[in-house]
């Protein structure tokens, strides 16, 4: 049995680079002998994004990475073939990707599915000031050409 648990409430610092966050852990469990996948199984994981960008954009942003689950004699694996999405400049790509499910006798069967995470969206402040000195630079044009 696969469950899959997301991430609630997070929030990740991109700054100017790129960092690492997990998108959820997917539990792999023993439910009796025999037990299979449907080969393949799809997976949807949809991303919500609250920040940046919540007024401007009407809200929340979203979007979604797919795949397939598919099941051998000795393991499982997670194939994404939608792997990368960018919402509001901001580029989520699967880390590992096909991604191997532990079996639940490792890490009580939690694989981690790490995303990595690009952008760098200005404070707000920032562009007030990188505005502040176009409009500073541009009076010192007019005044040289006066």
């Amino acid at each position: 049995m696969l469950t899959f648990g997301g991430i609630g409430s997070s929030s990740v610092d991109t700054g100017t680079s790129f960092t690492f966050g997990s998108l959820g852990l997917i539990h792999t469990a023993t439910t009796g002998t025999g037990a299979t996948i449907t080969n393949p199984t799809t997976l949807t994981i949809n991303i919500s994004q609250t920040i940046p960008c919540p007024t401007t954009c009407g809200g929340s942003l979203g979007g979604t990475l797919t795949g397939t689950i598919s099941q051998s004699s000795s393991n499982a694996v997670v194939t994404f073939t939608v792997n990368s999405v960018m919402i509001a400049g901001i580029t989520y790509s699967i880390a590992n990707n096909p991604l191997a499910l532990v079996p639940p006798s490792t890490n009580n069967g939690y694989t981690t599915i790490q995303a990595r995470i690009d952008g760098a969206v200005p404070e707000p402040m920032t562009s007030v000031l990188i505005g502040f000195g176009l409009v500073g630079l541009a009076s010192l044009q007019r005044l040289r050409q006066a």
